[in-house]
């Protein structure tokens, strides 16, 4: 499906808030555009796949998950268990957000979050390492984070509108 614009507007502000109203969309976008306009947009990017759900940005801080970590991880082929069932194992572990397939020296990246160092110590030690198909980790505990990945997107979809 191809993008035009509004359909990137209207994007970008349900990105910011998923609870904006179609009124709201329609007044951001920067030419005056119909509710109505708005209301067909976002039903064409649902029916299309574009939008698959709505959901809620969370404030891990106030959660006490004051620890994110990147967990690069071997897999060990001499197991009998495919690399996407190790996964699916894995992103059943308490504190896993997302497992990922890769290539390069690692074969899969782990997104943890954790309360505590120690308890993404014991994560990694208890959990992890002793798992069938993990031959090896390496964590990376994330100090400073920035930027918002699906506005840039976006963004980018529209620079490449406007400027062929």
């Amino acid at each position: 499906m191809v993008l035009d614009r509004v359909d990137i507007e209207v994007l970008k502000n349900l990105v910011i808030n998923s609870r904006m109203t179609i009124s709201e969309i329609a007044k951001r976008i920067s030419r005056a555009v119909a509710k109505t306009t708005v209301h067909y947009r976002i039903q064409k990017l649902e029916r299309e796949g574009i939008i698959k759900r709505y959901t809620v940005e969370l404030d891990y801080e106030k959660l006490g998950y004051t620890v994110l970590a990147y967990i690069l991880a071997t897999y060990d082929p001499d197991v009998k268990i495919s690399q996407k069932d190790l996964i699916k194992r894995i992103s059943k572990i308490p504190g896993v957000e997302k497992v990922h397939i890769v290539t390069g020296d690692w074969d899969l990246i782990i997104e943890v979050r954790a309360k505590s160092v120690k308890e993404l110590g014991d994560l990694i030690v208890d959990r992890l390492r002793v798992m069938p198909g993990i031959q090896r980790t390496m964590t990376c505990i994330v100090l400073h984070s920035t930027g918002d990945g699906l506005l840039n997107i976006l963004e980018n979809l529209k620079w490449k509108k406007e400027n062929g």
